[in-house]
């Protein structure tokens, strides 16, 4: 994943300097003053039985994260979230910036002074929405991610997280 991610800042014509910890700092060729700050943090083994739907919700790729709190990854500008995506055969990410997600873990009660780290599941459904779903039980599955005529009531929530899908 790692390196799917390197050759996507080539090909953004993007330059960067790596440390051993996934931490990045990128830049554009012959720009000054455009450089960023960003943690990458690829997904963790999962077992898709234990995380999957319960509903029989068809779900393109999982990608389970645990995040770290330390204060480097609190000073990041943005946090890249990369998970294989089993359908398509490629890596998906999620390029947050870090005030929007700390905004949401927040709004969610998911952190607190004292929280060194979180789980977060995401589901990348067939239709490319990607929702984050850890903690989220049988009913709550059913009745936020079970599409309607009108689409889902997770859509435009703080758990919906398509619009970081790839937003390069």
């Amino acid at each position: 994943m790692k390196t799917d991610f390197e050759n996507k800042l080539i090909k953004l014509g993007l330059s960067y300097q790596c440390n051993t910890d996934g931490q990045y700092v990128l830049y554009k060729k012959n720009v000054l003053n455009s450089i960023l700050n960003a943690q990458l943090i690829c997904s963790e083994p999962l077992d898709e039985s234990k995380l999957g739907s319960r509903n029989g919700n068809v779900i393109q790729s999982i990608g389970r994260f645990k995040l770290r709190f330390q204060m480097e990854l609190r000073v990041q500008d943005f946090i890249i979230l990369a998970f294989q995506n089993t359908n398509k055969h490629c890596v998906d990410f999620i390029i947050i910036p870090t005030i929007e997600l700390m905004k949401r873990l927040n709004k969610e009660n998911r952190i607190t002074t004292d929280t060194q780290e979180i789980e977060m599941v995401f589901w990348l459904m067939l239709d490319n929405q990607l929702y984050e779903t850890t903690d989220m039980g049988v009913e709550g599955e059913w009745y936020y991610l079970s599409k309607g005529m009108n689409g889902r009531m997770a859509d435009d929530s703080s758990r919906d997280y398509s619009k970081f899908l790839n937003d390069w």
